[in-house]
């Protein structure tokens, strides 16, 4: 297994956990060339992760935001839960070694990678009003994260859990 990645969710978070189903983007059903090959493709990649990486950004993106850094999530549930934010939890995700057999076994295709290299294959850099703090340890994944690779819920901050 590779490093855990982590997750911090709320009732106001635009990609959501569903029971059996795992974690869906809000636009899981937007279309954006995760290897695009022409310009064109570069910027509407570019397009889809600039917006994605807007907080302000009201629009559906098709990518859910992790994160390797743990004390940085935590710390993000405990800032959420100051300002009042319902139901916030954290999830634990683990991605298999060998992704791409994990998907064929079920019949399904997970893509994810780290936030820069997303932004290597659009040729493009990290937007200015993107938070650095968190950027560089962030991944994307596209669509979905399956139900089986979340290993871990918790709405409780001791660190320790997960």
């Amino acid at each position: 297994m590779r490093v855990p990645l982590y997750r911090v969710e709320d009732n106001e978070s635009r990609a959501r956990f569903r029971q059996g189903r795992g974690i869906r983007a809000e636009g899981y059903k937007k279309w954006v060339h995760y290897n695009p090959l022409t310009r064109r493709q570069r910027e509407s990649l570019k397009g889809e992760l600039w917006a994605h990486l807007d907080w302000r950004n009201r629009s559906p993106t098709p990518f859910i935001s992790t994160s390797r850094d743990r004390d940085w999530v935590f710390d993000e549930a405990s800032r959420r839960k100051q300002e009042g934010k319902t139901n916030v939890r954290v999830y634990k995700i683990k991605v298999p070694d060998d992704l791409e057999r994990y998907s064929r076994s079920r019949n399904c295709r997970v893509v994810f990678k780290k936030l820069t290299k997303w932004l290597g294959r659009a040729h493009s850099t990290l937007p200015c009003y993107a938070p650095d703090n968190c950027s560089w340890n962030e991944y994307l994944f596209l669509h979905d994260i399956p139900s089986d690779l979340i290993k871990d819920i918790t709405d409780e901050w001791r660190r320790e859990m997960l």
